[in-house]
Formats: structure tokens, sequence, C-alpha cells
């Protein structure tokens, strides 16, 4: 019986190819499901009343033993049917806030979300998740409310996390972004393979959060990435300022948001020697080693900080940006207003080193250095209701607000940008912190990946859901949010930047609300 099911779906698979048709559904003993050809195989998905779904789709060769450090590789063809139903492999990684440990280093895959209308090919929305470079996975983003409501074809994409993903070595040349290399051997692919499912190959639009938005700035600034996207949207992404010291995790020093390859490469040596002291074959030997060694006894790589001077990022994208030389693509780009107090809380008060009274004055100092008493004045605990608002008030200025601020008046071009301002999101986090949350880091998310109906969501937010679905798609589709009954949102130049908030979508002045203007003096006294 078995063997007469799988001959049923091949034979209605080929059936279906020939006709002209992408994606077609069967039904089997084991119920509903949908199949597809890719030049790799045939594979079958799930299909839902209202969606297809294929998962742990293989990109690229699984990057292990010799391969390990390497350039991803294509991956090989199989025979019958794969089945796309299970679970995404993740990347190695360490557990995080609400997320699984795994060293899975086999996890070079993807997932692809189509609805199941038919029709013209649809726009194609890729996905780079967060999660500092060193955690989460294509898997943990549910993308049937985008792929659904927006009428579009929706990739969410693992890629090597981490120090199997950003390690350098100087036996290594041009090693320090294998991570951002596997994100351009994703869309390589979907530019093979997307037809296939019903995709555009000509309307794909590169979207990533925190991390995943600094991979977007990433590509836009790279030339292995050019042609292959044609539309970028950049939430809550790092791109043109140091983090202050801090700002992330607690006693991490500042960080550039990119970091040349020697420099990395040269941290690479050190954990080189303390893994594998005093070995010639340096490299060798790191390639000997259990995943699980390298992820408890190396170091943060590309926390925040992938290198530049590579083939997948040949140039600092700060210069790329600041010359005036990104790839010329609609953008749409913006941030949280309360981004920071996602880390007091997750990083902070539940790791019991809370923000008080007693180390606002240290902490202070660590992030900002000598410009601290002139911060300390500008933000004194006496105008917050805690030391934690206080404290998350400065870093979103001086981290997220105004450096994104300023990274739009770099860009020109066709530009949107908002603020995402519900300050009463529904939390990410597992336990209530000690005080609100209000529009903190990743809190969007929910009005864009969680499912139609989410409890989480009052009427009113599900409203902004809605909307926030149709900005984005209609951006993916036209390269402008602006659609037929909802507010008007004006390009950058004419109109600066929106707040995205549950009754009302208007401007917002973004540098007075956050006191850029301070910021942007402690920048040039910092550059002399």
């Amino acid at each position: 019986m078995r063997r007469r099911t799988f001959l049923v779906t091949a034979l209605l698979a080929v059936t279906a190819v020939l006709a002209g048709t992408a994606v077609a559904d069967v039904t089997t003993e084991t119920g509903r499901s949908t199949v597809v050809r890719t030049s790799a195989g045939w594979l079958r998905g799930e299909a839902g009343a209202d969606h297809r779904w294929f998962r742990a789709i293989p990109y690229a060769a699984p990057p292990v033993g010799d391969l390990r450090w390497e350039d991803p590789r294509p991956a090989r063809s199989w025979s019958g049917v794969r089945d796309a139903t299970g679970e995404t492999a993740r990347c190695v990684q360490e557990p995080g806030a609400g997320g699984k440990a795994s060293r899975t280093e086999d996890c070079l895959y993807l997932e692809v979300a189509t609805p199941r209308s038919t029709g013209r090919p649809k726009p194609v929305m890729v996905w780079f998740h967060g999660g500092g470079f060193i955690q989460e996975s294509a898997g943990d983003y549910d993308p049937r409310r985008l792929a659904v409501g927006g009428d579009v074809v929706v990739v969410t994409v693992n890629y090597r996390l981490g120090m199997l993903g950003f390690f350098a070595h100087p036996g290594l040349p041009g090693s320090g972004s294998f991570g951002i290399a596997d994100q351009q051997a994703a869309l390589r692919w979907v530019q093979r393979e997307i037809r296939a499912f019903g995709g555009d190959p000509g309307r794909v639009t590169i979207v990533g959060e925190s991390a995943g938005g600094q991979s977007v700035c990433g590509h836009l600034a790279s030339p292995a990435a050019s042609g292959l996207y044609q539309g970028a949207i950049i939430q809550s992404g790092l791109c043109t300022r140091d983090l202050p010291g801090g700002a992330l995790l607690p006693g991490l020093p500042p960080l550039p948001p990119w970091s040349p390859q020697e420099a990395v490469a040269a941290r690479g040596a050190a954990t080189a020697e303390r893994l594998c002291p005093g070995r010639a074959d340096a490299v060798t030997c790191l390639r000997q080693q259990t995943p699980d060694r390298l992820v408890t006894t190396g170091e943060f790589f590309a926390y925040a900080s992938p290198a530049y001077g590579t083939p997948a990022l040949p140039e600092d994208p700060r210069v790329v940006f600041a010359e005036g030389g990104r790839e010329p693509v609609p953008v749409l780009s913006g941030t949280t207003r309360d981004e920071s107090r996602y880390v007091a809380a997750a990083f902070y008060e539940f790791a019991g080193n809370p923000i008080t009274a007693g180390n606002y004055r240290e902490l202070m100092t660590l992030g900002f250095g000598a410009a601290a008493p002139k911060v300390l004045d500008r933000y004194p605990l006496a105008d917050y209701d805690s030391p934690p608002l206080a404290w998350s008030a400065a870093m979103t200025a001086a981290m997220w607000a105004c450096p994104v601020l300023e990274r739009h008046d770099m860009f020109g071009g066709t530009l949107y940008a908002y603020e995402f301002a519900d300050e009463n999101a529904p939390s990410t986090l597992p336990t209530t912190p000690s005080f609100p949350l209000g529009a903190a880091h990743a809190s969007d998310l929910a009005y864009l990946w969680a499912a139609p109906g989410d409890p989480h969501l009052t009427p009113a937010q599900e409203k902004l859901s809605a909307r926030m679905v149709a900005y984005w798609s209609n951006f993916a589709r036209h390269g402008d949010p602006n659609g037929r009954g909802l507010p008007a949102w004006p390009v950058y130049d004419d109109g600066g930047p929106v707040a995205l908030a549950p009754g009302a979508i208007a401007p917002v002045d973004q540098d007075a609300r956050h006191g850029c203007g301070f910021w942007r003096e402690i920048w040039a006294a910092a550059e002399g």
C-alpha cells in the first residue's frame, strides 16, 4: 500500500507539471499533501485549507567535514519524492531567550510557504531571521499569515551561526562571513527554483529583523548579492554606528556592526591556539573538533559584527552607504519605539543582573566611556519610573533610533521609514519583567508572523497586523507599501517616518522623540 501511495503521488505530480501547474495537491492514505518538482528532485509538502508549506528544503550541501568553514556548495539531487513536512533543523547554537540548543551542522535548509490561490507568479519575500548571528532558525517563524494575507510566496532561510558561520582564521582566506554567503546561496536558489512554487524571481524582496535586518544591510552593500533581489526591508537592523558597551549583553564591550576580516582572523587564531595548542595544522585540527566543543569553548563570533573583506562582503557597509554606493532598490526600514527594553529584561533582569540605581552610572560608563557624564545628565534617573527605563531610553536612542535615522538620510532613493509604536504589544518573553516592555525589540514580529486569530492580539491589534501585512506585501509587489484602504505612507524624503500603532498610522518626529540632536553632538565630539 505504501508503494502504491508513492506511485500515485508521483504520477499526479508529473501530470500536474505536464499540464503546466507549478504545484499540485494530492490525496493519499496519510491525508492531504502537495508536490512540486525542483531541479534537485521532487518535494512533498503540506497542503492546508488556504496555504501550501514546504519545509527542510536543502539549498546547499551540508557544511560538514572538509566543508566546515567553506563557502556553500550546491545541494545534491535525490531520487523519489522527498518529504518536506518535517521540522527544519536548527544550526549549531546555544539556547537563547525562548530558543533551543542545537549541535546540528547539517542545517542549510529553507522553507517555502505559498497561498493556495493560483494565477500569475507572485512576489517573493525572503526572510533572514534574527538572533545576533548566534541563535534562532527559519523554522521559528510561521509564514502562513504573511503568505496568505499578503498573497505572496514566503521563503525563510537558515544560515550558519556563531563559530560555524562567522569564524575567521589566517589559514582560511576570505573567512569570517560564511553565514552571509549562505544567505546569498539561498537567494541564488530562489532565482533558480521559485517559479516551481508559483513565485516570481523578478520580484524578490529580502527581509530581516535584528541580525536579519543587519544582513539585509550587508546585501545592499555587497556586489555578490547584486541582481538577486529587487527590494529590501530592514526591521531593527544595526548597520552604521558602533554598539555601546553592554547594549546587547552585560559586560560586552563596544562593538562595530562590521569588523575587518584581519581582526576577526587574529581573534580566530587565538581561539585556535586555545582549542588546538601548538598545532601547525590548526584548521585541520579545528575541523576535527565536535560542534559542542567549538560552541562551549570558543568565543562569540559575529555577535552583531560579521567580517568584511570577504567574497560575500567585500567592503565595510558603513563606507559603502556613506559614499552612496548601496544597491539602488526600494527600501522599507524602521525600528520599534522601545527597542532596548527587551535587552534590559531578557539579558539583565532575567539573567540575574538587574539594572539598578546602584549600577546605573557604571553601566553608562561601560556604554559611553568619556561621554558618560553628559549622557547621565541627559538621562537622569529622576526623569524615569525605574533605572531599566532610563537605561533603555538612552540605549534605544544611541543604538537604534538615531543611527537608523542617520542611515535613512544616507540612503536616498525610494525609502519608506517607520517606527513600530504599539506600547501594549504582546511580549515575546516567557516572563513579565518589573517594568513595562512597551514596543520593545522584536515586538513587531507577532504582527507579521503569528497565525490569524492569535489570542494575544486584541481586535485593534489584529487590524494593525492586517495593515502591516498589507504594507509589507504591497512593498514586495510594487516597491511601495501604499494600497487601497490603507492610511497613506509617504516616501521618507517627503514626510519622514510614520508611526505604526493601533488606531493611528501617522507621521512621527523620531528625531525629537529620541533626542537625536544630542546624540549627533556626542558622535561629532568622539570623531574629533
